[in-house]
């Protein structure tokens, strides 16, 4: 039969505890109690259905229950067994196991988050894989779940291991005594024939031990960044995040849109606590200096109830909580965490060294652009940027952007074209995006990639090209962009970030996942052929 299994955590030390409501033998929960080779196990069990579930006889056999009754009297179809194992050094954990309706018993705070994850990942063969689920977090939260029509590799289900979050794996352990199947998340669901209630002690310290060894090879990915979901641990991340806020400490903090908008159509931002000012973008420095002195101070309540509300021209708006909008990082003992969209992440720690190695090795172009000024739109900063007088040609036009052959989408070769007078000089193909959130750097990362890789491998699209550029700018050397295959060692892609204050390197100017999704590209930019570049336009 199918088992559902979890841990609890490490403080509940008794298993009422970790019931929504405490057991009692009155009308609701009836409680039954034995040992078992030195364990302890409790059942719970739920009155008044007439229903008999499939289940039943296990637990009925085991607990020496009485037969269901029908009337008034009858059980519900759930149940809680709780089995306190001992884990060595004198010390013991609970484990419950869930029936039917008994995981609603459960308090969500009182077993331990990816349990069950971590022991199929422990336990499963990475060649006989069925399914799992991922989130990925970019322009959108992107949530799949993939499974195949028979066991297979890891390889197959497409996973950005730097990107992608695993959330639920199903596949066959390597030691098919121990179940037939497993699934796990935060609980632990394995498909096992146990005759004794010995066999499922075992099994409970077969998973124990499975838990706290470290990951295999195959998935030490999985660690690189995780959602906290934790509730002690997001209230305290919680805290962390007011008392910055309270003391303007917004090195690391953000303001920006929880989701995708039309940048060319918002007039203004308001932001609750500050109403009759309109904000042309957001910035958290400007709403906290904004603020009135008798509403300086924060509660997290307050920010999950303040609303930001963006106007667009035809009078419509769009509204979130000032805690989803913003992005926030800090450290707890050595871990870094991040607050994005209203969830908390923890990044382990050479995972964020390794990223912020990376963008060390990204160096800074030296093209002459000139700083934003306020309410300037992206076209009027490209055009205003434009001189070819210094070989700085605007891009940004609607006579420049072309379709790709076979492609349903026209796409522009870059923002602004830079072809330096100087010797052996590599021209720069510069893209430039306003810093709003991470949605707007993701689709800015992604445009010089796919740029880049047209531009190498689509001769059509080179020739349409050709055409065009010498028709606008007939002084432009048009070898710059050949009929043949382009040398990709000659040019130099640019990731241009507009708008950013107080900033010396990208891992100042950019939220950690625009880190995560730049390092990204820039790699397969570089196995291209291509060198990149950045630049922090204030």
């Amino acid at each position: 039969m199918k088992f559902t299994m979890y841990l609890l955590k490490s403080d509940i030390t008794t298993h009422e505890e970790a019931l929504t409501v405490p057991a009692n033998h009155g009308e609701k929960y009836v409680k039954y109690e034995r040992e078992c080779e030195g364990h302890s196990l409790t059942l719970i069990i739920t009155y008044k259905t007439p229903q008999i579930p499939s289940w039943w006889e296990f637990i009925q056999h085991h607990f020496a229950l009485p037969s269901i009754e029908t009337g008034d009297n009858c059980y519900q179809p759930g149940a809680l067994l709780f089995l306190n194992i001992s884990t060595g050094n004198g010390t013991s954990r609970f484990c419950a196991f869930t029936f039917g309706y008994g995981r609603f018993l459960l308090r969500q705070d009182s077993y331990e988050k990816d349990f069950g994850l971590r022991v199929v990942l422990n336990l499963v063969n990475p060649n006989q894989i069925r399914s799992l689920t991922a989130k990925t977090y970019d322009d959108l939260v992107i949530a799949k779940k993939i499974q195949t029509s028979q066991d297979t590799g890891l390889a197959i289900f497409g996973l950005d291991v730097t990107r992608d979050l695993l959330r639920t794996v199903t596949g066959t352990p390597r030691d098919r005594t121990i179940a037939k199947r497993v699934t796990g998340k935060d609980s632990l669901t394995f498909s096992a024939e146990i005759n004794s209630l010995e066999e499922l002690v075992e099994r409970c310290k077969t998973f124990w031990e499975a838990y706290h060894r470290p990951l295999p090879e195959e998935f030490s990915w999985v660690d690189n960044i995780r959602e906290v979901r934790d509730p002690q641990l997001i209230e305290e991340l919680d805290r962390l995040l007011i008392t910055s806020l309270n003391q303007k400490e917004t090195e690391r903090m953000f303001l920006a849109p929880p989701e995708i908008l039309d940048w060319y159509d918002i007039e203004y931002f308001s932001i609750q606590g500050t109403r009759t000012i309109r904000y042309e973008d957001l910035d958290i420095e400007q709403y906290l200096n904004n603020l009135p002195s008798s509403n300086k101070s924060f509660t997290i309540e307050q920010v999950k109830k303040r609303k930001v509300k963006a106007y667009t021209s035809d009078g419509h708006e769009k509204q979130w909580s000032l805690y989803k909008s913003l992005i926030f990082e800090t450290e707890r003992q050595g871990t870094l965490y991040v607050l994005l969209e209203g969830k908390w992440f923890a990044i382990e720690q050479h995972f964020a060294q390794q990223i912020h190695q990376a963008l060390q090795s990204i160096p800074h172009s030296s093209v002459p652009l000139p700083s934003l000024r306020p309410g300037q739109k992206e076209e009027d900063y490209n055009r205003s940027a434009a001189d070819p007088s210094v070989g700085l040609y605007n891009f940004d036009l609607p006579s420049l952007r072309i379709r790709p052959s076979g492609a349903r989408d026209s796409i522009e070769f870059c923002d602004l074209l830079w072809v330096p007078q100087g010797q052996n000089q590599l021209t720069e193909i510069i893209h430039v995006k306003k810093r709003y959130r991470s949605s707007i750097l993701s689709h800015l990362f992604s445009q010089g990639l796919i740029s880049a890789q047209v531009f190498l491998q689509d001769r059509e699209y080179r020739n349409a090209l050709r055409h065009r550029v010498s028709s606008q700018y007939p002084s432009l050397n048009i070898a710059i962009i050949p009929l043949t295959r382009p040398n990709a060692a000659r040019y130099r892609v640019v990731y241009a970030v507009v708008g950013v204050k107080n900033a010396n390197s990208l891992q100042d100017a950019l939220p950690f996942f625009s880190q995560v999704n730049l390092s990204n590209h820039a790699a397969q930019l570089r196995l291209l052929g291509f060198e990149v570049a950045y630049k922090l336009i204030p």
